[in-house]
């Protein structure tokens, strides 16, 4: 905690809920102690208040401050009822980090292709959803998966942007976008075309040139099962990343059209890990992509235990 000087005669700094819920507790101690004293006279009942309330103001703005929210919300204070309602609120929510903070100046006027973009692999999911605390969350968490996911509009449709987490660590190895059949405004195929142009020139524009690129006529996708008939699809490999832009058409007779975009950790997420050395190598392009690209949990466990054998 702070030394008391800043603490009690300074707006500087910040000061987290535990120690909000301390200073409000000593502030009571305090309370009874100098009545118990001094006991109950109107210049001093007067005289508390003022000292009271003026710390009060100082403590809540570097409450406020932490959890990244603007110190002009203190007049709540002064609101009966929700004054009450406020101090809960600062008393439970959680800090924002700095490095959260430092993010969200950064992604200010980026668009939504380069903020995800600029995410590190590994922050945790409570960062995650800090750096993106203005975006239209999901209301509910997905029922099997570590995951999290917002609406944000690109290109002129709402995209669903979903990130996954590694379970137990909470740390963030994947993130995907994906417009499609469930949003109003889709309804045809050049629609999802024109969508899918937009999303690999501004691909291209940040990762260059994709070092792999095919597309699946009608005749091929007929002999694929109907929900991986995907139509196109491209990938970029970089250091720590591997990006893939997926176009799946209405005419397929896949279950789910639409486009999407998802980021991979290379390092750590094995099916990312195992997608980018199976299918690149060093920018060499694959005959064929496989059809049946669907990882169960078998499957995981089994690349988990080939790399750990190939790295021996």
């Amino acid at each position: 905690m702070e030394n008391i000087k800043n603490l009690f005669f300074s707006t500087k700094g910040k000061i987290n809920g535990k120690e909000f819920f301390l200073f409000q507790f000593i502030l009571g101690l305090f309370y009874v102690i100098y009545f118990y004293i001094f006991g109950s006279t109107l210049f001093g009942n007067v005289l508390f208040f003022v000292i009271f309330f003026g710390w009060y103001i100082i403590i809540t703005i570097k409450r406020l401050r932490d959890i990244g929210v603007d110190s002009k919300w203190v007049i709540l204070l002064i609101v009966p009822v929700v004054n009450l309602l406020f101090i809960f609120y600062l008393l439970v929510k959680e800090g924002v980090d700095d490095s959260a903070i430092m993010k969200k100046a950064e992604m200010k006027n980026m668009d939504l292709i380069e903020q995800i973009k600029s995410q590190k692999w590994g922050i945790s999911k409570s960062e995650y959803k800090q750096i993106f605390s203005e975006k239209k969350w999901h209301s509910e968490e997905h029922p099997t998966l570590n995951a999290a996911g917002f609406f944000d509009e690109y290109l002129g449709y709402q995209f669903f942007v979903v990130a996954y987490f590694f379970d137990g660590a909470d740390k963030l190895a994947k993130i995907g976008m994906h417009l499609g059949l469930g949003t109003d405004l889709i309804e045809s195929d050049k629609q999802l075309k024109d969508v899918y142009k937009k999303l690999i020139e501004n691909l291209t524009k940040i990762y260059g040139k994709p070092q792999f690129s095919e597309s699946i006529d009608k005749e091929e996708q007929k002999t694929t099962s109907a929900e991986y008939r995907g139509s196109d699809m491209k990938t970029w490999k970089t250091k720590d990343t591997i990006v893939s832009s997926t176009l799946i058409l209405f005419e397929s007779g896949s279950p789910d059209p639409g486009v999407g975009i998802i980021w991979g950790d290379i390092k750590n997420d094995p099916a990312s890990s195992w997608w980018a050395k199976s299918e690149l190598s060093d920018g060499e392009k694959p005959e064929k992509l496989p059809k049946d690209f669907q990882l169960s949990d078998e499957k995981i466990e089994e690349i988990k235990k080939s790399m750990k054998n190939s790295s021996n």
